[in-house]
């Protein structure tokens, strides 16, 4: 259960487009909200002089001042709507101070945008996100903007789930359920069969029928199969699911299904191996995470004993 969201905000526009997600997610769920900035000491120019140092220790103080003011400002977009939220400003490298106090505070969710601008006291969230992702094994909800100019995300109504038919794929479906029960959101699973897995270079004629594509069409009717089957509970609990079975490379499908439904959540899980420091999206996981145009959720899945 999500509770807890820490959303990482480094004062530009393009770090705020993430927010309405957040937003809606924290009011449906009933969760709190805290956001955050870290103020870069690494910007800092390094010196032992003790003018020098007093006036750096000032020019800290006063961006942790603005810092400030900037997050009591954003945060009226959450309390107006009646969600609790906090703001915490801290000195440090962004990435490693961002992953501490995640793991102090034990949040349930962090959110932030893959894109920001760089500078004293801002984030670097390209480099920050990715730094995030192969440290924490928590959820996190990843938000590619475009340009402060592009509409940020403004609502949320579906819930794009990838599935490849094991169960490590299937280890984010409990919390989409979650949320689609909570925000009474669509569930869309989509199962995708890459075409590259039946090319043959010769037609290999079996009745008359090209092998290739006979397996393909195998292929589609067990792929459907697996999707009544597993969301055949769901659908008969009363909720909203729209399964879906595409043919051709898996990112590319499921970003365009994403695309193609507006207020779309993709909500997919990522590999993970041991190992401080250590994260793998996995191929299908990246190209959507850094092309995908919908926020993305991902739930670190956890490693599945072969029997």
């Amino acid at each position: 259960m999500i509770k807890h969201i820490l959303v990482t905000l480094d004062g530009s526009k393009l770090s705020e487009q993430i927010l309405p997600c957040v937003a809606a997610l924290a009011k449906g769920l009933g969760a709190q909200v805290t956001l955050t900035h870290v103020v870069n000491s690494k910007a800092l120019p390094d010196t032992d002089e003790l003018s020098h140092r007093a006036f750096l220790d000032q020019l800290v103080e006063h961006e942790e001042l603005r810092a400030r003011a900037y997050l009591q400002r954003v945060a009226t977009l959450f309390t107006d709507q009646g969600v609790a939220t906090t703001t915490d400003v801290y000195v440090g490298e962004p990435a490693e101070t961002l992953i501490q106090h995640a793991e102090k505070e034990h949040f349930d969710l962090i959110a932030t945008s893959t894109h920001g601008r760089a500078g004293l006291a801002r984030v670097v969230m390209g480099s920050v996100a990715d730094k995030i992702l192969r440290s924490t094994a928590k959820p996190l909800l990843l938000y590619r903007p475009v340009d402060e100019l592009t509409p940020a995300f403004a609502s949320l109504k579906s819930l794009v789930i990838p599935l490849d038919g094991s169960d490590f794929s299937e280890q984010a479906l409990p919390l989409a359920v979650e949320l689609a029960q909570a925000l009474h959101l669509t569930l869309m699973p989509i199962r995708t069969i890459p075409t590259a897995s039946f090319a043959f270079t010769e037609p290999y004629p079996l009745g008359g029928t090209d092998l290739s594509a006979q397996l393909l069409e195998s292929a589609e009717q067990d792929a459907g199969s697996y999707l009544d089957r597993r969301f055949g509970s769901y659908k008969a609990q009363g909720m909203a699911v729209e399964p879906m079975v595409a043919i051709g490379e898996p990112a590319t499908k499921i970003i365009d299904l994403a695309a193609g439904s507006p207020g779309s959540l993709i909500v997919m899980a990522s590999h993970g191996r041991s190992g401080v420091g250590r994260f793998v999206l996995g191929s299908v996981a990246d190209r959507v995470v850094r092309t995908s145009g919908a926020p993305v959720l991902l739930v670190r899945a956890r490693a599945v004993d072969s029997q």
